[in-house]
């Protein structure tokens, strides 16, 4: 844990934050000290992750969660609201994604629409509706 609260006073929203790369993301900022709110789908695990960041948070690290779909324009505005809510936004993460591993010519068009749904038009959504906060 760093000496100094770094983050403090800032606060931070992730979007598949109940996974590895999402969870790990807040923890490291929580460890210097920066709000965060994470958001996924799950909210079981969404709470799981929300008590293990917190062991591991700096002091006056905060760690709320939302539940929601990063395809989900009023869910992504909601939880960049909370966000904000804690402090001044500053940092925006976009962790969901995924994929299907195959040649691309093996996919239908519908799984090319699925795959940049996913991985394209969530990371839009988060940036899309966190510049307006983090000006």
């Amino acid at each position: 844990m760093a000496d100094k609260q770094v983050l403090s006073g800032q606060a931070a929203f992730i979007t598949g934050g109940g996974g590895g790369i999402g969870s790990a993301s807040a923890l490291w900022l929580a460890r210097d000290g920066a709000a965060v709110v994470i958001m996924g789908r799950t909210e079981a695990t969404l709470a799981e992750a929300k008590r293990r960041i917190e062991e591991g948070a700096g002091p006056g690290a905060t760690v709320e969660y939302v539940t929601g779909d990063a395809l989900d324009r009023a869910a992504i505005e909601h939880g960049m609201k909370v966000a904000a809510g804690l402090g001044r936004l500053s940092m925006a993460v976009a962790v969901v994604g995924g994929g299907t591993m195959k040649p691309l010519l093996m996919f239908d068009a519908d799984e090319v629409t699925d795959e940049l749904r996913r991985n394209v038009v969530t990371a839009f959504l988060v940036v899309r509706h966190a510049t307006p906060l983090m000006a």
